[in-house]
């Protein structure tokens, strides 16, 4: 190789990295200045936020693309089943329901809780009752159809004078569980749909109102509250 050549392959090197590599390496550290700068800014501006002042979405845990989500059109099982569980505010009773692909029905004056349950239970003769499996069929085919898989997990209000009223529906469906909880009062028409649906079927025994208790219903409920208090000191010990 000639002085020359030499010369001029140095020199076009030196063009290259002056064109190409310098605007590279200063893009980069340009980038690592302002990542920089975020991160300080964020040390300083987080910590000042009171996340508790924030407004809190209207919906949660809601399924990602929920529009493309396929629904799963396989038949209904006898185990497959609908739930139920509503509190309607700070002193009415609670309830729960549960129908099964088979026509079954179970139900109680209770919802359950994580460690325990809230209610007064009815009495094991009153707990069970049949409806025709076309009827169950046709309930569960509408969740099934209608995308309740689609649904958020929770609807809130954003009023802050809620009266406590909330409902909440699960789907077990081949194995697979989807919860919806309402606590807005104006959850989506699916979800009213199937709330009216399911409460149809609620007839509460009279011994259950609480409105009018008797004195024997007054000492069974104060003996169960008292079982399940005991159960929630169990689970969770001083």
């Amino acid at each position: 190789m000639s002085f020359n050549s030499f010369d001029n392959n140095y020199l076009s090197l030196s063009y290259y990295s002056a064109v190409h590599i310098r605007p590279i390496f200063l893009r980069r550290v340009g980038i690592f200045f302002a990542c920089g700068l975020l991160a300080v800014a964020a040390l300083y501006i987080i910590p000042s936020i009171d996340l508790s002042k924030l407004p809190a979405p209207p919906k949660w845990n809601c399924p990602l693309l929920a529009r493309l989500k396929p629904l799963d059109k396989s038949p209904i099982q006898p185990t497959d089943s609908l739930e139920l569980q509503t509190f309607l505010g700070k002193r009415a009773q609670p309830y729960t329901i549960h129908i099964y692909g088979d026509g079954r029905i179970e139900r109680d004056t209770t919802i359950a809780l994580t460690d325990f349950s809230m209610g007064c239970p009815l009495h094991a003769t009153d707990n069970h009752l049949n409806i025709p499996a076309s009827q169950a069929l046709a309930l569960l085919d509408k969740a099934r159809d209608r995308g309740f898989c689609r649904l958020c997990g929770l609807y809130r209000s954003t009023n802050k004078a809620a009266d406590g009223h909330l409902e909440t529906i699960t789907l077990n469906f081949h194995g697979k569980t989807h919860s919806v909880s309402d606590f807005s009062g104006n959850p989506p028409p699916l979800f009213a749909e199937l709330v009216s649906s399911l409460s149809a079927y609620v007839s509460i025994p009279e011994y259950a109102s609480s409105t009018h208790p008797s004195r024997e219903r007054m000492i069974e409920c104060v003996q169960y509250d008292k079982s399940q208090l005991e159960k929630l000191q169990r689970a969770h010990p001083q």
